[in-house]
């Protein structure tokens, strides 16, 4: 490419000498018709130059760029419209890359096993833990692992000088972080006779609740209780879907370790294979270990059993993630196509414009195939153009993935795999967009309008089609996410309190701190009602409800009734229309009479054939309950913390007063928004009780989004698109 213009200099000085030649012979004009048109020939000598393919290119880019620089407007519309359909793929890719198809950030990861539940049926249980006492049979003989190790979570208050947090935490047993290969970034791990008041703690907690202070050898409060850290993990160290803040040692009793469903400690369980074992091996003697006649477990729960899987293949199929993204990708794909049939379009139409300009160069003797290959690296120039604004668009996209979805597994980063997908969507772009228009324009018929007609009109069919397959997606994940609730979630404030601690001992005391709670929030400017809760959210370990004189038949696959503990505004907070009987009130207080609501199907389920429950009894089974409650009243059906569908909702209440709990969600509806109600919610608690942390604040509509696995802002688009 250098001597570019030497050869050039030297092809004409050649052609020159021969019509010189050839003129002394034979006269000018025949010389001139023997050897035709100067620069055909100069052409024909370049077409067997080793470089001259590659000239062609670069020419061909320069005057595909004088052509898109002479028609800014085309060729910004052109740009903007593939750019955004190459965005919105990179971001979804990216999404999928980073927890489907990204492998663990662990050394030899595809060693790294989960040993996980099986149910009757075969299908792999994620929700099942484990038996402490099952762990250690497979411990002693499962020989084709390296070490195994058992981990369960829990949340508590946190604090240290000025620094007060609810924290979640893992206790591990000893060679937990040995079987991830991963050695602390600061100080160190557990070892087998580790003291049990040791903690690690994670980088993203360290750094940002702790600020980076000076932690190792520091004295800090769990429970109540204090506990010294040890060591701190690298950044990039995490279990699967769970982050926890810090780790603590695990060390099961004997009675712990033992079978039986009352006594035993349940657990989650990870292990590393050895180098001479395959995962087929390892999953094989689980299954066997699992299945072996003397296990007490398995006489009495016949067709469950363990198995293993490796950590890879948990991430993808932990809470089945895969669908919903590929699901995504699918939408994004048929984005992407709706923009090259767009841009496809535009070509085409300045294809039409430019009828002349092909005709002339096809009367100078361009062939065929030199044309197309000119219409098809202006194209790519578009294409190109677009892929560097989509994937800057792309990573704005993946950086907000990384705020709203990157705590549950790997950073969402624009990585090689990311990049390389830009790139084939480009290419892909370019010939989709750039082909039909070429060909078209290339065309020796372009006095007829009909092909030219058929294209355009076969381009806005194909581009309906995409939109109405893109609307129906649409559609589905917006009546997923606005199923009617019965309520009005945006305008109410939740909040979460533990009373854990050396200050909550006894019921007495958890009572005493929420009769002092509720009326300081009911004071608060622009909360119009204010209620408690207790669970915050219903969780799957409910107590069972038993009716006095009945025994309701419930279908296999009933949802389990939800034992809630309320105040008495709760249900005007909630929006819950009273159907029967009354609601709660400051009367039904500890030492009253035992009462009880339970909503519409719950009513109907227990009391088939009756008009209404009140004055019947229930009980729920539960450590300090009384014998018998009395139904006072029934409340509408609705769901409570998710949207799933609201006709099978089997829900019963009690007094909170009655019954106080350790674990308690506030509810704050709001005259105005709900956020800011967030600030003095926290002093009101902080004024009460200093070492009490208030976490998980937000509105409910954003904790209805979070536990249908999404986010607010997800579904906001969504909302927008549709509209």
């Amino acid at each position: 490419m250098f001597w570019r213009r030497r050869k050039e200099r030297e092809l004409d000085e050649e052609l020159a000498f021969h019509r010189e030649q050839l003129a002394a012979r034979e006269g000018a004009r025949l010389a001139e018709a023997k050897l035709g048109g100067t620069e055909v020939i100069k052409e024909e000598c370049r077409e067997q130059w080793a470089w001259a393919r590659l000239a062609d290119f670069s020419r061909d880019l320069r005057f595909g760029a004088r052509g898109l620089r002479r028609n800014p407007g085309f060729a910004a519309t052109a740009i903007v419209t593939l750019a955004l359909g190459i965005a919105a793929n990179v971001a979804a890719f990216g999404l999928l890359d980073a927890i489907v198809l990204r492998r663990p950030p662990y050394p030899h990861p595809g060693r790294i096993m989960e040993i996980i539940s099986t149910s009757p049926g075969g299908a792999l249980d994620f929700y099942n833990p484990l038996w402490a006492g099952d762990v250690a049979d497979f411990r002693k003989s499962a020989s084709a692992f390296e070490d195994l190790a058992a981990w369960d979570t829990h949340s508590d208050n946190f604090s240290v000088r000025g620094v007060v947090a609810r924290v979640s935490l893992m206790r591990v047993t000893s060679g937990f972080f040995k079987v991830f290969g991963e050695a602390p970034s600061l100080g160190r791990t557990f070892a087998r006779d580790s003291r049990p008041n040791q903690v690690v703690l994670s980088n993203h907690f360290w750094r940002g609740a702790l600020a980076s202070r000076p932690m190792l050898g520091k004295s800090v409060w769990l429970h109540g209780a204090p506990y010294t850290v040890v060591g701190i993990m690298p950044p990039r160290f995490s279990q699967g879907y769970h982050r926890p803040d810090l780790w603590m040692p695990l060390r099961p009793t004997p009675i712990q370790l033992m079978h039986n469903r009352n006594q035993a400690l349940t657990v989650w369980t990870v292990g590393r294979i050895r180098t001479n074992a395959t995962p087929e091996q390892a999953a094989a003697q689980i299954v066997g270990i699992a299945n072996r006649e003397n296990r007490i477990y398995s006489k009495r729960v016949p067709g469950w059993g363990e198995t293993a899987v490796t950590l890879q293949k948990y991430d993808r199929l932990y809470e089945n993630s895969t669908n919903g993204l590929v699901l995504l990708l699918g939408l994004t794909g048929i984005i992407l196509l709706i923009s090259c049939g767009g841009v496809a379009g535009l070509l085409l139409e300045r294809g039409a414009a430019r009828a002349q300009e092909m005709a002339l160069r096809r009367a100078l003797g361009a062939g065929r195939a030199r044309m197309v290959r000119q219409l098809l690296t202006e194209t790519l120039l578009l294409v190109l153009a677009a892929g560097a604004l989509g994937t800057a668009q792309g990573a704005w996209a993946l950086a907000w993935e990384n705020s709203a979805f990157g705590a549950i597994g790997d950073p969402i980063r624009l990585d090689a795999n990311v990049l390389g997908l830009t790139v084939a969507l480009s290419m892909f772009a370019a010939l989709v967009a750039g082909a039909v228009p070429a060909w078209q324009a290339n065309s020796q018929k372009l006095g007829r309008h009909r092909l030219r007609s058929s294209l355009v009109a076969g381009e806005i069919a194909f581009s309906l089609a995409c939109l109405a397959a893109g609307f129906a997606i649409i559609h589905a994940i917006y009546v997923e996410f606005n199923t009617p609730t019965g309520y009005h979630p945006r305008q109410v404030l939740t909040a979460n309190l533990n009373l854990l601690g050396p200050a909550y001992r006894t019921r007495s005391q958890e009572a005493a701190f929420v009769s002092r709670l509720l009326p300081a929030l009911a004071s608060l400017p622009g909360a119009k009602s204010t209620a408690l809760v207790s669970p915050p959210a219903p969780s799957w370990d409910q107590p069972t409800v038993q009716i006095r004189g009945r025994n309701p038949r419930t279908a296999p696959n009933a949802p389990m009734p939800k034992v809630l503990a309320v105040t008495p505004s709760y249900f005007t907070t909630m929006e819950d229309p009273l159907l029967a009987g009354r609601r709660f009130t400051a009367a039904d207080a500890a030492g009253a009479a035992p009462v009880a609501i339970v909503s519409q199907v719950a009513a109907r389920r227990f009391f088939p054939g009756l008009p209404t429950p009140v004055g019947h009894y229930l009980r729920i089974i539960r450590a300090g309950q009384p014998p018998w409650r009395q139904i006072v009243g029934v409340v509408g059906n609705r769901e409570n913390y998710t949207q799933e569908s609201t006709s099978d909702e089997v829900n019963v209440y009690e007094p909170l007063a009655q019954d106080p709990r350790p674990d308690i969600g506030v509810l704050l509806r709001s005259s105005g928004p709900p956020s800011a109600l967030a600030p003095p919610l926290r002093d009101v608690v902080r004024r009460l009780d200093p070492a009490l942390p208030v976490y998980g604040v937000g509105t409910l509509y954003d904790k209805l989004m979070a536990q249908n696995g999404s986010d607010a802002s997800f579904a906001e688009l969504i909302a927008v698109l549709k509209d």
